[in-house]
């Protein structure tokens, strides 16, 4: 390994566990499940193309409420999920939880996806464009992925590209959120973990 090879891995976080991916993964595609279960997925496909670009009213009160609460659990428990993960490999590998190298890697991938959010918000509630909603989120989660690799392993940058090709395809199916969100946030994170693993970089 070169000189130049070798300082730039000492600036990308190293503890980047792909168990947490992989466990990320199957927690969206239970929570993926249980959305299409108890909502019969129905409710989504009888939106007719007003209803998806134009009328937010149109969409099912219940539809709404247990797809964000579900979110919002999920979020959570992702986010809980990684950082348990990461700090198990972290101190495996005996390297920081946090140091410069996370920190850049965080605001590079929030940045993109912040803004995503943000843009979502706005077309949902102020032009009700719900059909816009899984193309944008895989959109810019994509791009933070893709950015925060620069910091971190830069297979991460595949999946990144991998989330934004999936986002422009949902572009054509907007009736089809969840299964977009289950392929994206789910089956992409579980064969993204189960590489890393299979690299030991678990």
């Amino acid at each position: 390994m070169t000189a130049n090879q070798s300082n730039e891995s000492a600036i990308r976080y190293q503890a980047l566990s792909g168990l947490s991916w992989l466990f990320s993964g199957l927690l969206v595609l239970a929570g993926v499940g249980f959305a299409w279960v108890y909502l019969d997925y129905e409710y989504e496909g009888r939106f007719d193309h007003d209803q998806l670009y134009g009328k937010l009213e149109a969409i099912p009160p219940e539809y709404t409420l247990v797809l964000g609460t579900a979110g919002v659990i999920l979020l959570l428990l992702t986010a809980t999920t990684m950082a348990f993960f990461n700090r198990r490999k972290a101190k495996r590998i005996n390297a920081p939880v946090w140091d410069a190298a996370a920190w850049k890697m965080l605001a590079a991938f929030c940045l993109p996806v912040v803004a995503g959010a943000a843009l979502g918000l706005v077309l949902v509630f102020k032009y009700g464009l719900f059909g816009l909603v899984a193309p944008i989120s895989l959109l810019f989660y994509g791009l933070g992925l893709a950015q925060a690799s620069a910091h971190t392993l830069p297979a991460l940058r595949y999946l990144g590209l991998a989330e934004i090709a999936l986002g422009l395809a949902s572009c054509f199916l907007p009736r089809e959120t969840l299964i977009f969100w289950g392929l994206g946030f789910g089956v992409f994170h579980v064969l993204f973990g189960l590489t890393m693993v299979g690299r030991q970089e678990g």
